[in-house]
């Protein structure tokens, strides 16, 4: 019991010190994938700056708190979990990668029922915190906003984007139901994400221990600097990795949770709006947007998370 509670506390730990040093890169990830054109991380930072304020930057990130932390506790932790039950009950061994592969898809499961909601508040939050500033203003002129069809949001129900109004909306246009429009989406966009990084996650740690410590017992090796140094160069080459094969999936899903409910109904379905998209902006290129910027996001933060919880962890 003392073990699961010390995690917990360390997990939660290394989500709230993750999202606070991160946040704006998640926002300008967001506006990237809802755009329809082709902006680097540097154009949208300068835009957002000159046009608009530094604070929008960090819009959605009480949403993101409030849910970041259980959401992140429940990943690790249930990772942790399900790797440990399939050493002792399942004779499938921690170091496997079969193991480390079913206990990423497990922690992603579960963990989906918190971040899932997050997402797509918070995705509204970024997205639109310009849309009503906007609304006058020629299309060459604007960035991070998706022109799905010629109104774009213009006439969306989520024009207002303080954090009450864009749930009260969600509420009253889609129900409590709306909170999860795209779970599945999300769970066939962070389940190879998650199976994809542990497994290179515990390979390149495995490795870089061995290699330094002469040594493949990891759990008698003593925490200290240089332990944290491959903890967290182990997570920044494996989450590069998962993140930019996960990039082509998570567009799809940021446009789906975005766009109102009468442009899903219009669409029909997610495989419809990728097929509009493929079609309209640029084919491949259509889903490659944002990628610099999700892997300038994801990379720190999991390297972040993963550094402390390793480091603090009780094992």
């Amino acid at each position: 019991m003392v073990y699961e509670l010390h995690n917990l506390v360390v997990s939660s730990l290394a989500a709230l010190v993750a999202r606070l040093l991160t946040h704006p890169l998640d926002t300008l990830k967001t506006r990237l994938q809802v755009s329809n054109q082709s902006y680097g991380i540097l154009y949208s930072l300068q835009h957002i700056l000159e046009n608009e304020s530094v604070w929008v930057l960090y819009r959605g990130l009480g949403i993101a708190l409030v849910f970041n932390a259980p959401a992140l506790t429940m990943f690790l932790s249930v990772y942790d979990l399900t790797k440990h039950f399939l050493s002792d009950h399942l004779s499938l061994a921690s170091t496997s990668l079969l193991n480390h592969l079913l206990s990423g898809c497990m922690a992603e499961i579960v963990s989906g029922i918190f971040w899932t909601p997050m997402e797509i508040i918070k995705s509204k939050l970024q997205a639109t915190s310009m849309q009503s500033q906007t609304e006058d203003t020629h299309e060459e002129d604007t960035v991070g906003l998706t022109s799905l069809e010629p109104e774009a949001f213009s006439r969306y129900e989520y024009s207002q984007t303080n954090t009450i109004s864009v749930i009260q909306n969600i509420l009253k246009m889609e129900g409590p139901l709306g909170f999860f429009k795209g779970y599945w989406l999300s769970l066939m966009v962070f389940i190879p994400n998650s199976m994809i990084y542990f497994a290179f996650y515990e390979y390149f740690k495995s490795l870089f221990m061995a290699y330094v410590f002469a040594a493949s017992d990891t759990t008698s090796i003593p925490n200290n600097f240089l332990v944290s140094l491959i903890y967290a160069l182990s997570a920044i080459l494996s989450c590069t990795l998962a993140a930019g094969v996960s990039n082509f999936p998570d567009v799809i899903k940021t446009r789906w949770q975005v766009i109102s409910q009468h442009e899903r109904d219009k669409f029909g379905g997610p495989l419809n709006m990728a097929v509009h998209m493929w079609k309209t902006e640029g084919g491949l290129l259509a889903f490659t947007r944002g990628m610099s910027a999700r892997i300038a996001f994801m990379a720190p933060s999991t390297v972040i998370s993963m550094t402390i919880y390793d480091s603090l962890k009780w094992t």
